[in-house]
């Protein structure tokens, strides 16, 4: 598969994103769809892009192409604990909202290759600094976690 330019000003922040998942376990069935928003609450920005991003399948598929270009089932491979319908539904979802682009090559059998677009490529810095505090506050909200579930089994 073709890797994006080691020239890219955003390798570096793909290599740290995906050595900072790398080894992660994947953690329970995916979440039920939300329920459709009021109309008081469409269009704000903020919102929208969360209701996008707040997905962990978002994220894990938004790190697995940070890369490269990948094929469905080496994203299947990459994300094992995903179902074919969810990395469907999360793909066209993100293609949707211009996230990633997909393109068909007329082969036998068909092929199609996923990469992050350019606006895509721009959620990679802010998402390594989630994933950095992530892993320098993981361990502490785990402990609180474990206390406050204590706690509340006391008392």
């Amino acid at each position: 598969m073709t890797k994006y330019s080691p020239g890219n000003h955003l390798a570096p922040a793909a290599a740290a994103l995906q050595t900072s998942l790398d080894g992660c376990p994947g953690r329970g069935a995916p979440k039920p769809e939300p329920a459709p928003r009021p109309a008081a609450l469409r269009g704000c920005p903020i919102r929208e892009t969360l209701e996008h991003l707040g997905s962990k399948w978002t994220v894990l598929v938004v790190i697995a192409l940070s890369r490269q270009t990948r094929r469905f089932s080496e994203l299947r491979r990459d994300i094992p604990d995903i179902s074919q319908r969810m990395l469907t539904q999360t793909l066209r979802d993100l293609e949707r909202v211009g996230l990633v682009e997909r393109e068909l090559h007329a082969a036998v059998p068909p092929r199609v290759d996923y990469r992050l677009s350019p606006m895509g490529m721009s959620l990679l810095p802010p998402l390594l600094g989630i994933i950095d505090w992530a892993t320098q506050n993981g361990g502490a909200m785990h402990g609180a976690r474990q206390r406050y579930d204590a706690a509340a089994e006391a008392g």
